[in-house]
């Protein structure tokens, strides 16, 4: 273990393989994985990386990330261990490491509605708001009022949610990671909440294979057409090379059903794109994000 990290031996592995810890279940080992136990270990071993050139990626739920069969060099730190959340009033402010399904939970619980339009989407907090999760039903954006982030520098700020410019799939970050996020939400029943739950997860189901194991989408929708369509009018849903397959359920997926490896999504990622340009003179935007 580095010297970069003694007395952190707790929160720092050497070599976790990013197979076990990504919903493809693709990738080599992270040269180091960090999981601090709160906040300010994290500004702590954050500091550490950064007095000591030691590159820093950021891991929520693992489940919009292609990792390297190689592995990934550097730090990778996951916050699954920073999952306080508490409610005032209408509003539920949470760390970043809060699993999306079980703030989706905890605000039906309470009665709070605003975020049953994200349930079925896989992932952390964090990353939901980094890369501004939603889907037909809705997103993340309509419910969040704030982040809080962490710059390179060790300064925790809080940002409202319009001053993070929130597009499709993308926050306004500056490189700060998200440490915690709040959600203002209406009062409602909560049995008519678990309703619409449970109508956008049978929906999802009978769409999308959310028991495969995938990154989700692969692609961004373009604005003339879903990427999913243009593949499967493109003739590739069932497409496989080595492990990876397009799914026959939504073309926008890709699904490791055994052994594949990132070079076969990344290859069949390829495929796909050169068909759809072909084909419609579009091309694809990644929606995932692949470490090299």
């Amino acid at each position: 273990m580095s010297s970069t990290f003694e007395g952190f031996e707790h929160a720092v592995c050497a070599a976790v393989p990013m197979a076990s810890v990504t919903s493809f279940h693709i990738g080599g080992p992270a040269q180091y994985f960090i999981e601090p136990r709160d906040l300010q270990e994290l500004i702590r071993l954050f500091a550490r990386c950064m007095n000591d050139g030691i590159p820093v990626r950021v891991l929520g739920g693992g489940s919009n990330i292609l990792a390297s069969d190689r592995g990934v060099s550097g730090a990778v730190f996951r916050l699954s261990r920073m999952t306080g959340i508490s409610r005032s009033g209408t509003r539920i402010t949470c760390e970043a490491g809060v699993p999306l399904p079980h703030l989706v939970h905890v605000a039906e619980q309470w009665g709070l509605s605003g975020l049953e339009p994200l349930a079925g989407i896989p992932g952390a907090v964090g990353g939901a708001v980094a890369m501004n999760a939603g889907g037909k039903h809705g997103g993340i954006v309509s419910a969040l009022r704030s982040a809080t982030t962490l710059d390179r520098y060790g300064l925790v700020r809080e940002r409202p949610a319009k001053r993070l410019k929130l597009g499709y799939r993308h926050a306004r970050l500056h490189g700060e990671i998200v440490v915690g996020a709040a959600f203002e939400l209406v009062e409602k029943d909560p049995a008519g909440i678990a309703d619409t739950r449970r109508s956008v997860l049978k929906e999802k189901a009978g769409t999308q294979p959310l028991a495969g194991w995938s990154a989700g989408c692969i692609f961004k929708n373009p604005a003339v057409r879903g990427a999913g369509n243009l593949i499967d009018l493109a003739g590739l849903k069932g497409e496989r090379i080595g492990g990876a397959v397009v799914s026959d359920k939504h073309a926008n997926f890709i699904v490791n059903e055994g052994g594949a490896t990132a070079r076969d999504v990344r290859t069949l990622i390829s495929k796909v794109r050169r068909r759809v340009r072909k084909a419609f003179k579009i091309g694809l935007e990644l929606e995932i994000e692949i470490w090299n």
